[in-house]
């Protein structure tokens, strides 16, 4: 039996009433009330003491009923671990505990910590349910995380090719210059832009994107953050997953999937590729990838709450120019890159982006009312109808130098290239 003081208390409670038909009511706080039979409470008392590992897994080999008792009260910090004695115990001192007698009138506890007795009502029928043994069980894990190898820094919640991250400050500088309330993210992506923009400048932030995958990620993000979160913190990290996520994406079977375990695959195989590509998985030898997963989906809640505020919409980027063209409205413009001479790009996307989609996005722009920055690699100066598009309007041009994000490089420093800012207001 444990000699702790807390425990000792309970156990008194129990041996004092032993023979008798009493029922406990434990009073879990904002978890509620649960009725445990003497016979339970000293099952429960005597088996704590004998499970020596500390992790909370280690509570489900309790049999049936002794283990929802026990996680319950676990939830309510009534059942803790002593690193002291080793062994896991609970802690009574928290708890308002009533001793009721079916068959005969309610009658104090004798001990000294126990409240005066009280005529007990049925538990309340709560609102919401408290968390299952799944749900604590993804927490420890994330908790266990964090505790070991820190907190995740904050970025964005996959990796997507497209490389705003490296220019974010310069980015919201030009678009805040732009003086527009509304901004547009057209082709959304990790959607930077819409995480991070200012509040106190864009009234109405909008995030776009034709994949969706992507629109689907964000609004469950939105909306179920604490489902998406229990469902990735369950899953290991592992080539076999990755792969079946893949193939699920390649053959259209994901959209049989209900949102959330569609955004469950759509993260797991951004996160776990190169360079957030989906086709292959991620290796790294110096650091852990596996760890790095796990420490963004401990800041998913974080990242939910910036997308509060944010408009999301599935639409081509034609209709949805359309949609928001306004004279208070920005435009920010990242398409899929084209290729240019030696340097093939079609690879990095999953849909499909022509020369004919640029054209038809250039003349869009040309004729909006309102403004717009489009982002480039400056090769894309050496095609003729985009340079011809640029000298013809006159349109100002920031050049912005970057590492290479989407190069193996091992023992040397990884090379830069420039991107182009097209926009069509003085900054």
């Amino acid at each position: 039996m444990n000699s702790d003081p807390a425990s000792t208390e309970s156990v008194e409670v129990v041996v004092s009433y032993r023979d008798t038909p009493s029922i406990l009511i434990v009073d879990l706080g904002v978890f509620g009330k649960i009725a445990v039979t003497m016979k339970e409470w000293i099952q429960l008392i005597e088996a704590l003491p004998r499970i020596k590992d500390p992790s909370q897994r280690a509570l489900l080999s309790l049999p049936g009923r002794l283990r929802e008792i026990c996680l319950k009260m676990r939830l309510a910090g009534a059942v803790k671990y002593d690193a002291k004695n080793l062994h896991w115990k609970i802690d009574s001192r928290e708890l308002k505990i009533y001793r009721f007698l079916p068959h005969a009138p309610t009658t104090p506890a004798k001990t000294t910590h126990l409240p005066p007795a009280t005529p007990v009502k049925p538990a309340e029928k709560k609102a919401e349910t408290p968390p299952s043994a799944s749900d604590m069980l993804a927490k420890e894990i994330l908790e266990h995380v964090v505790e070991k190898r820190g907190v995740g820094k904050p970025t964005k919640p996959f990796r997507y090719v497209g490389g705003d991250w490296f220019i974010k400050d310069e980015l919201l500088d030009l678009l805040v210059k732009s003086k527009c309330k509304t901004l547009v993210e057209v082709f959304g992506g990790s959607g930077i832009v819409s995480m991070y923009a200012p509040r106190d400048v864009f009234k109405n932030i909008v995030y776009n994107d034709k994949d969706s995958l992507l629109t689907n990620f964000f609004m469950v993000l939105k909306d179920r953050a604490d489902e998406l979160v229990k469902k990735l913190a369950l899953i290991p990290f592992s080539r076999e997953i990755f792969e079946k996520y893949s193939e699920m994406i390649e053959t259209g079977e994901i959209h049989k999937l209900d949102p959330v375990e569609k955004a469950v695959a759509t993260f797991y195989t951004l996160r776990a590729s190169m360079w957030g590509m989906g086709d292959s998985f991620a290796v790294e030898v110096s650091r852990s990838t596996a760890v790095e997963v796990k420490r963004q989906i401990a800041l998913l809640p974080e990242y939910a709450k910036m997308w509060a505020d944010v408009t999301i919409e599935n639409r081509d980027f034609r209709d949805i120019i359309k949609i928001y063209d306004r004279e208070y409205t920005v435009f920010y413009c990242d398409p899929p890159h084209l290729s240019v001479g030696n340097v093939k790009r079609e690879h990095y996307y999953r849909l499909g982006f022509t020369e004919k989609d640029m054209r038809d996005l250039l003349d869009m722009l040309s004729s909006t009312k309102g403004k717009f920055v489009l982002k480039l690699p400056k090769d894309h100066l050496e095609i003729k109808f985009i340079k011809d598009w640029v000298d013809e309007n006159k349109y100002n041009v920031k050049e912005v130098e970057i590492k290479h994000s989407m190069l193996k490089v091992i023992g040397e420093k990884r090379p830069k290239f420039t991107l182009v800012l097209i926009h069509n207001y003085k900054a």
